[in-house]
């Protein structure tokens, strides 16, 4: 009967190790990647378009793994207004579309923006709200090629106005030890 308890036991303790050897050759990485769109909207320029590329290879931490990259994992893509010029009641709205980079291919996910008073919502990250299924199929086109092209369009009720958009995805990484 012994020997039975202890072959249980040799059991126990060899499917522990398994199913931890994940967390073993596993390293996990935080990263906060952000892009920055510079908008500079003159007389009869209320509208605007620019584009971006959010890439994980330029997150040193992230660079030392490229190759053994397993997972991204979107915890929260926002935008944040910085160094606002212009009329006090002046708003923005407009579009965030993210989309495949470089040869990935994917599906496109657009997020319409609500009017923001620019004035009052500088220094703020102002959530963007995808689906999960579209953060999901956005972490597939992150996996595919380590990054996202993104477009914003935006619309200003007064011009002139400048400031800057800056675009931030917090991401963790899990990739091979």
């Amino acid at each position: 009967m012994k020997k039975i308890g202890l072959n249980v036991g040799v059991l126990v303790i060899a499917l522990a190790m398994f199913s931890c050897e994940d967390d073993i050759t596993s390293i996990n990485l935080n990263s906060e990647l952000e892009e920055e769109v510079n908008v500079s909207a003159g007389e009869g320029q209320s509208q605007f378009t620019q584009s971006v590329t959010i890439d994980a290879t330029q997150d040193s931490d992230i660079q030392e793994y490229l190759g053994k990259i397993k997972e991204y994992q979107i915890e929260s893509i926002t935008y944040r207004i910085e160094d606002y010029q212009g009329d006090a009641s002046t708003q923005f709205s407009g579009s965030l579309t993210i989309m495949p980079s470089g040869t990935a291919t994917g599906n496109t996910f657009e997020y319409q923006i609500d009017p923001v008073t620019l004035s009052t919502s500088q220094g703020q990250d102002i959530p963007v709200n995808f689906s999960q299924d579209d953060l999901d199929e956005i972490e597939g086109l992150l996996r595919a090629s380590n990054a996202v092209n993104t477009s914003v369009i935006g619309m200003l009720s007064d011009v002139p106005a400048s400031f800057r958009l800056i675009l931030k995805m917090t991401i963790k990484v899990k990739a091979n030890a």
